[in-house]
């Protein structure tokens, strides 16, 4: 059988809505990200935002005894002129959420520009701030990424990692210079204390981002979803519009690499659009045809009976599905190329082998999450 004469993918959406089995208690994974937005930092800035989608793609794959985690994101920043020094220069600009469209979105809104860097009161401002899950089965971590001192500050950044040790939460410290830089400015110190990791991403290095075979088929593919996709109602139609200028943003990049791999994530379950899109709200029980706004609706099925219109986007679903698995089998292929690739244009200029700062990151939380029994598939 031909890949377009694949059987149809029903839903089932003239009777009730459809059910998924979730388990009574879902895996949870925490992270907040605490990120120094102060002066001379703006060069992290475009690595984070280049590389979330290859880190994003890894920690969905995050499950336990074969449950799929939910994964949360928080994100601080600090060391901004612009915020209060009432409040020690910190802000929380994202509580926890599974949604990596949301995180993306506060990324690109930061502003760089600063001096007051104190790290302690982040950590502080983190623990404090966020609602932190008090399960002990829960892995629940810090990465406070940043180039400034830890012995800076109103907040001894020993009291904070204490508090977060009470709350069993891990403080990973990835500096931006030199690994010598960073353990002169306490950032080792701090992760050692926070029974975390240290780590250090090096303003020279040199990490080429290998193009593949795959990348043409993934983004032509990209285009093809990003085309099916169609709005629950006229104030989702603006959300949409958020969601195309991500896609935009991020294809501007220049890590070549990142809009390929923002694609993969959206073909994965874990990408949610159900509260704002017609098929995946429909395929998840959030909303049924019948219930859909004829204004929203392609002007071709306005006129079509229910029966015709459940038909319609039963064959839409269809499509997306087929859609989906080509770029789910692409992007499998794609890692596993990259990951039998030779070591080659990834060393810093003094020798040293140098990580992405992906790489780097899902090092420290794959190491961490194993001691919880998660495995990143």
């Amino acid at each position: 059988m031909s890949e377009d004469a694949a059987p149809k993918v029903f839903l089932n959406i003239s009777t009730s809505a459809v059910q998924r089995h979730i388990p009574d208690t879902k895996p949870l994974m925490q992270i907040a990200l605490v990120i120094d937005t102060g002066a001379g930092m703006s060069g992290i800035d475009s690595v984070i935002k280049s590389q979330l989608w290859k880190i994003a793609n890894s920690l969905v794959s995050a499950e336990k005894d074969g449950i799929p985690a939910e994964v949360n994101i928080a994100v601080y920043e600090y060391g901004n002129d612009s915020i209060p020094a009432g409040q020690k220069h910190t802000r929380k600009i994202l509580s926890f959420v599974p949604d990596f469209d949301a995180v993306a979105e506060k990324l690109f809104l930061l502003k760089f520009r600063g001096k007051n860097k104190y790290c302690g009161a982040a950590i502080w401002a983190s623990i404090n701030g966020l609602d932190w899950d008090r399960g002990q089965d829960v892995y629940k971590a810090i990465f406070i990424i940043g180039n400034g001192s830890f012995f800076d500050g109103p907040v001894d950044y020993r009291n904070a990692v204490a508090a977060s040790s009470r709350k069993g939460i891990q403080v990973n410290c990835i500096y931006y210079g030199s690994k010598e830089q960073g353990i002169e400015a306490g950032w080792a110190g701090c992760s050692d204390l926070g029974a975390g990791k240290y780590s250090n991403y090096e303003y020279a290095a040199k990490f080429v981002e290998e193009q593949t075979q795959f990348d043409k088929k993934i983004l032509k593919l990209g285009s093809e979803f990003n085309r099916m996709y169609l709005p629950l109602s006229s104030g989702d139609k603006i959300r949409y519009k958020v969601i195309s200028k991500l896609d935009s943003s991020t294809k501007k990049m220049a890590s070549s690499g990142a809009y390929i791999e923002r694609i993969v994530f959206k073909a994965t379950d874990q990408y949610l659009s159900s509260s704002w899109d017609s098929l995946d709200g429909i395929k998840t029980g959030n909303i049924k045809v019948s219930e859909l706004s004829s204004s929203v609706l392609p002007k071709e099925i306005r006129n079509m009976s229910l029966s015709e219109m459940e038909e319609y986007f039963n064959v839409k679903a269809s499509a997306r599905k087929r859609l989906v698995d080509k770029i789910r089998a692409l992007g499998i292929q794609r890692r596993r190329y990259l990951a039998e690739l030779p070591e080659k244009g990834k060393d810093n200029i003094n020798g040293s082998r140098a990580l992405s700062f992906a790489d780097t990151f899902l090092k420290i939380a794959g190491e961490q999450a194993a001691l919880k029994n998660f495995k990143f598939r």
